[in-house]
């Protein structure tokens, strides 16, 4: 063997072969954190996806929902009711901010 071959040899393994345990190590340790991580969210999705989906598989959250947007239209046609000149100001402050 030639000299330049022992000598590379010589600073790459003591070198190569510890950084490759490391890795290892550290693959194999981190591997349940990172699948903890992943069903963690994975369960936290699912939740918030449930929740929503009860609103649709409820009817009467579903009727609630629909009477309180009801009421709130309510609250606005009275309120354009009682104040023309406001709802006319509203308006024309929408208008020129969009043109």
């Amino acid at each position: 063997m030639k000299l330049r071959f022992k000598l590379i040899l010589a600073f790459l393994l003591p070198s190569v072969v510890p950084l490759s345990g490391v890795i290892v190590y550290s693959y194999v340790n981190s591997q349940p954190a990172v699948r903890q991580a992943v069903e963690s969210a994975a369960q936290m999705m699912a939740d918030e996806m449930s929740l929503r989906l009860e609103g649709v598989r409820d009817p009467q959250a579903a009727a609630e929902a629909s009477d309180d947007v009801t009421v709130l239209v309510a609250k606005v046609q009275e309120s354009v009711r009682e104040h023309p000149a406001e709802l006319q100001r509203v308006h024309a402050t929408i208008k020129y901010r969009c043109s």
